[in-house]
């Protein structure tokens, strides 16, 4: 078996002015990662936090739902989470989003 790593997206629930993000966003990044992928978690409770943008030290308050998706540790996977990053920062207008991966044993 391949190894696997877990992927999460942490998704904001609000743009920088805090206005709501419509639904028909999040329902375009669901369906590309099950496209992509055939099926992914998403937390049920949201996770507040904020950060500081090392460069203008202006901090963002966030409210993020994190979305989970396990795949094979293979190169176009690893380039695929790249460029979807990039379309991310673009979808919801965020100056950063943050995705982690972690490599994971398959039970």
């Amino acid at each position: 078996m391949l190894p696997k790593l877990r992927y999460e997206i942490y998704i904001p629930t609000s743009y920088n002015d805090q206005t709501p993000i419509e639904a028909r966003k999040y329902s375009l990044v669901k369906s590309k990662i099950q496209e992509k992928f055939g099926g992914f978690s998403v937390h049920p409770a949201t996770i507040s936090g904020l950060w500081t943008n090392p460069e203008t030290k202006q901090i963002f308050y966030d409210n993020c739902l994190i979305y989970e998706v396990v795949v094979d540790k293979l190169p176009e996977n690893i380039k695929f989470f790249k460029e979807f990053k990039k379309e991310l920062k673009l979808l919801f207008k965020q100056e950063e989003i943050f995705i982690s991966c972690t490599e994971i044993t398959w039970v």
